[in-house]
């Protein structure tokens, strides 16, 4: 009796370690999962747009030399408040929308979707500064905010990548201007 005992006593840990070892594999698959098919697409398509609206602002500041300087200021507002922020407004939906099951992808998403939508207050305090409706320092707090936001984002990936034994797959072309993540050659 005592024996049996023993063996399931010594099984226990055992057991909890494999399923452990089960539950990590199946972070990093989700992991990989949602940055190869839903980060990276949603970043590519989002830059994507932007690029072109930064073309449009381009135009606009070639006529803001000519001397339009009030038609420009309300076509550029115009261009952020149907083009620019529904683009980020679209792009919020899209991540609160991503189903995921383990904690620590949910967690990474959360942090992704707290950067769109600094991102987007932080598009809405250009239209306030062009306005004349906040300051300079103002803006430029927000601008800050931004890349912190950003930076504990790329912080907490960079920890997940670690953990979970996962690198950036530099053998694949550039998506969107990033590299897909895989896991480690052993």
């Amino acid at each position: 009796m005592m024996k049996n005992l023993f063996k399931f006593i010594c099984t226990i840990p055992l057991f909890i370690l494999l399923v452990s070892c089960a539950s990590d594999d199946e972070i990093a698959d989700e992991l990989i999962d949602y940055y190869n098919n839903e980060w990276i697409p949603l970043h590519d398509a989002k830059e994507s747009k932007m690029k072109t609206m930064k073309n449009t602002f381009m135009n606009l500041a070639i006529n803001l030399e000519e001397g339009n300087e009030a038609d420009v200021k309300k076509e550029s507002i115009e261009k952020y408040e149907t083009d620019v922020i529904p683009t980020v407004d679209k792009v919020i939906e899209q991540y609160e929308s991503i189903q995921l099951n383990h904690r620590q992808v949910k967690k990474l998403n959360k942090k992704q979707i707290k950067v769109e939508k600094t991102e987007r207050d932080y598009l809405e305090s250009i239209i306030d500064y062009v306005n004349g409706d906040i300051s300079v320092s103002k803006h430029r707090e927000m601008e800050n905010q931004l890349k912190e936001v950003i930076h504990e984002v790329n912080d907490y990936l960079e920890k997940l990548m670690e953990k979970y034994n996962l690198e950036y797959d530099k053998t694949k072309e550039r998506t969107g201007g990033f590299y897909e993540i895989k896991r480690k050659e052993e």
